[in-house]
This record gives C-alpha cells, sequence and structure tokens, in this order.
C-alpha cells in the first residue's frame, strides 16, 4: 500500500510513494487465523528520526476450540489372565469410545484370530489345535476415526491328549528265522494310557493272552509241523484300541518218537479255583521220562525230574478269567507228550 491510493476510504494495494499522503487506511475484511506481520517503510522522508505511529483495530472473537476425539478403551473381559483352559474358549472384551467403536479385532499369539463389530465383543477359539501350554491373548479397539487400544493377557492351555493306539512288536523271535524246540517268544508293547492284554497268536489261533509286563510266553515248535509259521502278537488298550504285529519263522525241529501218554490229574478240566493251587500230572510209564515242566498261558511256572510231578502255583498272581494250563514231559531221547486244561481264577477281590 503506497501513495494516495483510495478506494471506499480504504487504501488500495499497489501505488507509488509521494508526499501528499501519509497516512494509509489498510483494511482487511476477513482475515485468516494465524499470526499477522505488518512493515512499514518510509520513501521520501526527511532527514532524522520520525515517528511512526501504527494502529490495529477491528472485532475480536474468542477462538473456537475444537472438540478432542478421545482413543478408545478396551479390556478383555474372559479368559482371566493366567487361567487354565480347554477345548472350545469364549474370548470376551469389553470396549467404549467417545463417537463409537468400530471393530474390535482378537489376536492368538499375534496371529489374527477373529472380529467383532457389535458389541458384546466376543469370538470362539478352538484350542485343540494348539501346543498345549501358554499363550498370548490380545485384543484391539478400533473407533470411528481409527484411533486404537489393546489390552493382552496370558493364559494356559492344558487339553487333554488323545488316547492314541498301542505300539506292538515282537522282539523275539527275529522275523525270517530258524526255530527249533521251545521258541521264547518276547513282546514290546506300549500305550499313552494303558495296555490291557497282549494276545499270542500262532497262524492264527490264539496261544497265549497276558495282562501285565513282561509280555514273554514260550511256544514249544514241536507241537506244529516243520515249515513256515506265522507268529502274531496283537495289543489291546484299556479303550479297546489295539494294534498287531507279526513275523514269519521257520520251524525246523528232529522228529522223535512221542513218550508214554500224559495226563494232568488236577486241576480237572473246567474246574474253578483260587488261592494257591497244586498242579499235578501223571505220566504212564516214569522211567521213561527225564522232565516234566509246567505252564500258565504258555509262561513257564516251575519243573519237576522225579515224581510226584506237581507244582504249587499261586493264582492270585493273575487276573481272574480264564487260564490254560499246560504240562510237557521229555524222555531222554528228546521224545516228548504235552497235556493241557482249562481253568477258571476266581480269587476275591
Amino acid at each position: 500500500y503506497a501513495g494516495n491510493v483510495f478506494a471506499g476510504g480504504w487504501s488500495q494495494p499497489g501505488g507509488e510513494p509521494d508526499r501528499v499522503n501519509n497516512v494509509e487506511n489498510v483494511f482487511i475484511p476477513s482475515a485468516a487465523a494465524g499470526v499477522w506481520t505488518v512493515t512499514v517503510r518510509g520513501v521520501n522522508v526527511p532527514a532524522g528520526n520520525q515517528p511512526y505511529a501504527l494502529v490495529v483495530d477491528g472485532a475480536v472473537e474468542d477462538p473456537v476450540e475444537e472438540p478432542v476425539d478421545e482413543p478408545p478403551t478396551v479390556a478383555i473381559t474372559a479368559p482371566a489372565d493366567n487361567d487354565q483352559i480347554e477345548g472350545t474358549v469364549n474370548i470376551a472384551a469389553a470396549a467404549a469410545d467417545d463417537n463409537g467403536i468400530a471393530r474390535v479385532e482378537f489376536y492368538i499369539d499375534g496371529g489374527l484370530l477373529g472380529v467383532d463389530s457389535s458389541s458384546p465383543y466376543a469370538v470362539n477359539w478352538n484350542s485343540t489345535n494348539a501346543v498345549n501350554g501358554r499363550h498370548k491373548l490380545r485384543v484391539q479397539a478400533i473407533d470411528t476415526a481409527d484411533q486404537t487400544a489393546q489390552a493382552e493377557i496370558t493364559v494356559l492351555l492344558d487339553n487333554p491328549l488323545p488316547d492314541e493306539p498301542p505300539r506292538v512288536d515282537i522282539i523275539a523271535p527275529a522275523a525270517n528265522t530258524v526255530v527249533e524246540e521251545i521258541v521264547t517268544i518276547a513282546v514290546n508293547a506300549e500305550d499313552d494310557v494303558g495296555i490291557h492284554t497282549v494276545e499270542v497268536l500262532i497262524d492264527g489261533q490264539p496261544f497265549t493272552r497276558d495282562d501285565t509286563p513282561p509280555y514273554i510266553v514260550h511256544w514249544d515248535s514241536r507241537d506244529a509241523a516243520n515249515g513256515l509259521h506265522e507268529i502274531r502278537a496283537k495289543a489291546v488298550d484299556t479303550v479297546g484300541q489295539w494294534r498287531d504285529a507279526g513275523v514269519i519263522v521257520e520251524v525246523d525241529n528232529p522228529v522223535v518218537k512221542p513218550v508214554l501218554p500224559l495226563s494232568i490229574v488236577e486241576p480237572a478240566d473246567n474246574a474253578t479255583i483260587s488261592g494257591t493251587v497244586t498242579i499235578s500230572a501223571q505220566v504212564a510209564a516214569p522211567d521213561d521220562v527225564s522232565n516234566v515242566e509246567f505252564y500258565v498261558d504258555g509262561r513257564s511256572i516251575g519243573a519237576t525230574t522225579t515224581q510226584p510231578y506237581a507244582v504249587e502255583w499261586d493264582s492270585r498272581g493273575v487276573a481272574n478269567g480264564t487260564r490254560l494250563l499246560t504240562v510237557l514231559s521229555f524222555s531222554p531221547d528228546n521224545g516228548f507228550n504235552n497235556a493241557s486244561v482249562e481253568v477258571t481264577v476266581d480269587n476275591p477281590p
């Protein structure tokens, strides 16, 4: 603004400096908010100091304060921090904001689990596919202005482990080996909960059944014809799941003549027994017998070389139920014979 340039009583921009008018009347009808700087520069001013006066006038209004949009608040209401959880877990959050919540996001160990955009804010977590142990649950609330707030807790996951079928292996004899006479059959059976029974089958026929380790039985291969035979073990766990394993062996026994007839005197076939019982056998020609061996479910319980051919057996060492008693007799020239009876063990609890 310079010189004598007026319009409507107000100085106009531009003009040239002169000595005619030394008063400027600058009017800004609509000033923008902010800081203004006014600079006065003298032109054609006599030498020496000259007084100046600057007057600012106008209507002044109080500044209008814009409302402050506060960020949201959020908290996890379930489960509680350090809770032990399992299965399907409901994760709930409480969120609030002065202008409104747009959505709440739920995270498990940093991975997005789900989003809920309406109150009550909650998602379900199927924890059965996660590893047992500590996990971090985090929620993030986002308001309508994209402001965020977070909350986090730690929980202990303790889901029951699934019950797997048992594992079973025949340790001895090895597959494809040649066996003869008395063969030791050793079975290893394991289960994450427990083994109920281990059954041994010879060529598909039940041979023994055992419910306590070690699972070791003895098979007189002389009862079978020479050639290939299958030994199979079946393990059953406490919930009825089972697995089996088998090996093929070759039986190669020398051909021998049998000894004279053998019979079990006591207990009688199909008898019910309890406590300690006497198992006795009778041979038609004792002079032709060198050894008599006694077995319960294929497991040796004793032997004798002299009459009377008998052993004492404490039936409380096995579970109640049907048991197979077997007696083997051997002659000096390797002849043999056997006899068996079934008994029912019924001991009081």
